[in-house]
């Protein structure tokens, strides 16, 4: 599109050949929230709001620069020994660059560059006066583009420059470059300050509003290096001449004001003729204009729907419907929110969808433009409209309501509650005069049905047929019942029933338009005393048959049969119904066995008509807020809606997925009226409340679609704050903007603050998190948005967040963190491999210092050994022999042998001893194996000299095991004296020895087939005392075991 044919679609506007004006303005109810200064906000004037790519809220007071995140605030405002700190505190634009800077817009002609990740300001006021911009009345403009490029105007010149970061060496800071592709060109004619204004597209095209023109600036490829070529005025501009409009609109100014992404939209706001039109880029035409009397228009700005939004100097905004042409006025749900209050001149949408209203003083208000969907009506200004029952009059596009016994209507196409009908002047009664608004009339009844020629009605205690102008033209009971109830129900081809719920009568109609009934049955209506009607609801199913939904169970009468069925409660069935009172039943549309019925407390029955079984939904295994389910409707999709005590409820039958709407999307209150709903033949659901009625289409209602990200809001040690003010700032750039964090061991107790983008109900907000490498799988947060941990060990761990949307849906954006903990010194690896290197040394040395001294035991032992052989044995064995040689030299004398006799025996027991003592000292007999060989020896050298046979048995792992001296001397000794002992006493004939080791023990086992003896009397004996004390040297438990003529049997164990 050329600039040529936009400024004359522009100018066909303006002269009014394109004209479309809305329809005119209703009132359109919103429930905004409010933040003002009580919630943290610094000043209550705000001029502009924006959302930087993270998702906080920037928001431009007369008192500083506000951050926020939907929880709390952050003021930044001019310090005057800070340097790094705001210019100025009166702001009048925000823009966020691709960076993620800040540019702020004074109103005394500075501009700034905000870092939000070092909370440093770059001022850029001796620049724009080196620039020669700074020397104006009309204010000045600093537009950032995608490129990384910036437009700075103040309606007198222009500059197109780059903006280039200033080195490490230079300082914090950024400046402006003007190099070959620069431009710096002035406008060519003197510009009216109120016509200037500017507006950059998400395609970056940039609208400059000087005077009567709009000038128009294109990037065709930002991809390249841009250049003049590619980065140029329109045509008009390029020729110098002005871009006027037309001689009769030669001095109007305009200016675009707010882009439609979704449609291609552009909304432009003519000064002069105070009108605002849009203009559709891909259609090339105007669509729709907007005038107004006065000057009072202020910013405006499109919400995802294509509404346009426009906020005014003291008067409420408007919300523009560009597709229907429809105009609305906005006022809050909140009666504590006044009209003066939302008087403004900010509008802004944010990422999700949430809308913001700035004030004129009273701060900001948040509102959700999606409650719109539910279509809320109610008759009192108020509120407190209290809709009973609902029916619709299809012809006349309208819905009949019951408030209290009083007659309303609400027209479907104008959304509007009109009140009671007016009646005609016909000859007969008319039942509405006659009625005279008497509270009883109405009340719990189907109390008028329409038809094509006329109405049937449920009033005063009787049923009549009325013409179209309410005349009674027949009662269809001779006499009214005071208790009567009434309910028409429609069933085929023009057929109804008719139910009297005092006499329990049910009658046929044949023909809807004829006042004539017949009588079919009487239904089983038992004696309940119940403040609510008996009968809550009817339906018909495929079948014909009828199904009733009372106070008393589920009714069920089928025509052919004039049978009747009621289905209650049964104790101990678990698949009946669960409870009597029941407030509403639906045919399931694509399961013709199936009914869904609505109970009072019990939650929501799916009923199978074949078996009579139950199966419950309610709070408690399913998302349904409340058991008290007062209506179901089913919509296209298969979806049942249920209206309770707390809110709306979207029920899937086939995922039993839930979705709760409530007041804040739209609805008329969280709390519903029992028989108040309706579904309609367009297929839009009805519902009324305590505060009037929702009317909506459910294909509208989509589910939400964003999928909202975390962003990082503080970080603590020790629930300290380590940024800003702290005196423990360890991070160069706020947490948001740091890529990872190292910590020391003693940092390892910290506090992760977060929030998400999603504004529509911060507060509500659900987050998980979970630190991977301790946590093995995603922890639910609490209230605080905070997540805490305390004492870990060194390591690598990454922290990670995730949300869920408004509809509960998680994202599947993760925010994550690298966290890294450093050992202290003495955990750190080097110091672990020095002291495993230092320790192994040590281990070696003292492994060498004991081998050494093992060694020279060994040869100090192998000595002895050696020593005690040579010397002393040799000396017994020459008193031995000289002993022997005495007493066959000397003559025959008794004594004398006697004593020689004596000391050759005592000798050679030493000898033995010694012999024994030598073995054992030599270290050439440390092995085990040496030790049995030796006491094998010694068991089959005794007992073969007795005649008595040997058993031994040896394990082979013994040969593994190492004693050490003098357990093995021990060990042998005890052997000797029991084989000694067996040999010289028992008088056996067979000996078993058994050595088996089990589990580092010693088993030994020493068995003969003597005589035996008694232990008893036998205790003090030399043998059985020497056994004992080698037990004990050993530390072995020693168990024996003997009986006179039963043999002996002695047992050992100890440990290796």
């Amino acid at each position: 599109m050329t600039t040529r044919l936009l400024l004359l679609l522009l100018f066909l506007a303006f002269a009014g050949v394109i004209s479309a004006q809305p329809s005119p303005a209703g009132i359109k109810k919103v429930q905004l929230e409010h933040i003002g200064i009580e919630q943290g906000l610094s000043q209550g004037f705000i001029n502009h709001v924006v959302q930087d790519h993270r998702g906080f809220l920037w928001i431009a007071t007369k008192d500083g620069l506000n951050r926020f995140d939907g929880r709390q605030f952050k003021v930044y405002r001019h310090q005057l020994a800070d340097t790094n700190s705001l210019s100025e505190n009166e702001i009048l634009q925000l823009s966020v660059d691709k960076r993620g800077l800040i540019w702020i817009t004074y109103t005394k002609n500075n501009v700034d560059v905000f870092n939000p990740e070092t909370e440093s300001t770059f001022r850029l006021k001796h620049k724009m006066k080196d620039l020669n911009l700074t020397n104006s009345d009309f204010g000045l403009v600093a537009t950032p583009l995608a490129s990384g490029q910036v437009v700075l105007s103040n309606a007198r010149y222009w500059i197109w420059a780059d903006v280039v970061e200033k080195k490490e060496s230079e300082g914090f800071g950024y400046d402006i470059l003007l190099n070959d592709h620069s431009r710096y060109l002035p406008f060519p004619q003197p510009v009216n300050p109120s016509g200037f204004g500017y507006f950059l597209t998400r395609n970056q095209n940039l609208y400059l509003s000087s005077g009567d023109s709009i000038w128009v600036f294109t990037h065709p490829d930002l991809k390249q290096k841009p250049s003049f070529q590619k980065f140029h005025y329109s045509r008009f501009a390029s020729e110098g001449r002005s871009a006027a409009l037309t001689p009769d609109y030669e001095k109007e100014p305009f200016s675009i004001m707010a882009e439609d992404t979704v449609n291609h939209r552009l909304a432009v706001r003519a000064m002069a003729s105070n009108k605002y039109f849009v203009y559709d880029q891909k259609r090339q035409k105007v669509i729709g204009s907007l005038t107004h009397n006065k000057n009072y228009f202020g910013a405006a700005r499109f919400d995802k729907e294509g509404k346009l939004w426009i906020h005014r100097y003291s008067r409420v905004p408007l919300c523009w419907d560009v597709e229907s042409n429809s105009m609305a006025e906005i006022r809050s749900q909140n009666p504590e929110i006044g009209q003066d209050q939302l008087s403004g001149s900010a509008a802004y949408f944010d990422q999700s969808g949430q809308g913001w209203m700035g004030s004129l003083g009273y701060g900001l208000f948040p509102f959700n433009p999606k409650v719109e969907r539910f279509k809320h009506a109610t008759l009192l200004p108020g509120g407190g409209f209290s809709v009973n029952e609902l029916v619709e009059d299809k012809a006349n596009k309208q819905l009949w309501l019951s408030n209290q016994g009083r007659l309303f209507r609400y027209d479907l196409r104008t959304r509007t509650i009109l009140g009671k009908p007016k009646y005609g002047k016909t000859k007969g009664e008319n039942l509405l005069a006659r009625n005279g608004g008497n509270q009883d009339s109405l009340f719990h009844a189907t109390w008028v049905f329409p038809v094509e020629n006329g109405y049937w009605a449920s009033m005063n205690h009787n049923a009549y047929f009325l013409d179209k102008d309410f005349n009674i033209v027949k009662p269809l009971f001779e006499e009214d019942t005071i208790l009567d109830a009434f309910y028409i129900i429609p069933s085929a081809n023009g057929k109804g029933w008719l139910f009297r719920t005092c006499s329990g009568e049910l009658y046929r109609i044949e023909d809807l338009t004829r006042p004539v009934i017949r009588k079919v049955s009487t239904f089983p209506c038992p004696d309940v005393h119940s403040n609510l009607p008996f009968i809550s609801a009817i339906t018909v199913d495929r079948e014909e048959k009828i199904w009733i939904a009372t106070t008393h169970g589920l009714l069920c009468f089928d025509p052919q049969s004039t049978a009747w069925k009621l289905f209650e409660p049964k104790e101990n069935q678990a698949n009946s119904l669960p409870g009597k009172v029941l407030f509403s039943v639906l045919n399931d549309p694509k399961q013709k066995e199936i009914l869904w019925i609505g109970t009072n407390g019990n939650g929501l029955v799916k009923f199978d008509k074949q078996t009579g079984k139950c199966q419950t939904f309610h709070s408690r295994n399913t998302g349904i807020p409340n058991d008290v389910v007062y209506g179901v409707l089913d919509d296209k999709a298969g979806n049942l809606w249920l209206s309770t005590n707390k809110g709306l409820t979207r029920f899937n039958p086939k995922t039993l997925a839930v979705k709760v709407f409530t007041q804040k999307d739209g609805l008329q209150s969280d709390e519903f009226n029992r028989y108040a709903s309706c579904k309609l033949s367009d297929g839009r659901l009805a519902f009324g409340g305590i505060n009037g009625i929702n009317v909506f289409d459910p294909e509208e209602i989509k589910d939400n679609d964003f999928k909202p990200a975390v962003f990082f809001t503080g970080f603590k040690i020790g629930n300290k704050p380590v940024w800003g003010d702290s005196s423990q700032t360890i991070l160069e750039k706020e947490i948001f903007a740091t890529p990872e964090l190292h910590l020391t061991h003693t940092q390892n107790y910290f506090t992760f603050q977060y929030a998400s983008n999603d504004y529509e109900d911060p507060i509500s907000n659900k987050f998980q998190y979970q630190l991977v490498g301790l946590d093995k799988d995603w922890q639910p947060a609490t209230s605080l948005n905070e997540a805490t941990y305390t004492n870990l060990d060194p390591g690598e761990y990454t922290f990670q967040v995730r949300t869920a949307n408004a509809d509960g849906i998680w994202s599947p954006h993760i925010t994550r963190m690298p966290i890294f903990i450093s050992p202290p010194w003495w955990g750190t690896w080097w110091f672990r491999t020095l002291a495993i290197l230092s320790f192994g040394g040590m281990l070696y040395g003292f492994y060498r210092y004991r081998l050494a001294q093992e060694l020279k035991i060994i040869r100090l032992r192998d000595k002895i050994a050696l020593d005690l052989h040579d010397e002393i044995g040799s000396t017994l064995s020459s008193i031995s022999l000289f002993g022997e040689a005495a007493r066959r030299m000397l003559p025959e004398d008794h004594k004398v042998n006697q004593v020689l006799n004596r000391i050759n025996s005592d000798t050679k027991n030493m000898m033995e001893s010694m012999s024994d003592i030598v073995w054992s000292i030599n270290s050439k007999n440390d092995r085990f194996d040496n030790l049995v060989n030796r006491i094998r020896a010694f068991v089959v050298q005794v007992m073969e000299a007795k005649g008595a046979e040997v058993d031994f048995r040896v394990t082979e792992n013994l040969s593994d095991l190492n004693l050490n001296m003098e357990k093995r001397k021990d060990l042998f000794l005890l052997i000797k004296e029991a084989v000694n002992n067996a040999a010289k006493y028992s008088g056996c004939t067979v000996l078993m020895v058994e050595l088996t080791c089990e589990n580092q023990q010693i088993h030994l086992k020493i068995e003969d087939n003597g005589i035996g003896f008694d232990l008893k009397s036998n205790q003090s004996g030399n043998g059985l005392r020497n056994m004992r004390k080698r037990a004990e040297d050993l530390k072995a438990e020693i168990r024996m075991e003997s009986e006179p003529g039963a043999g002996t049997r002695i047992e050992v164990r100890f440990a290796v």
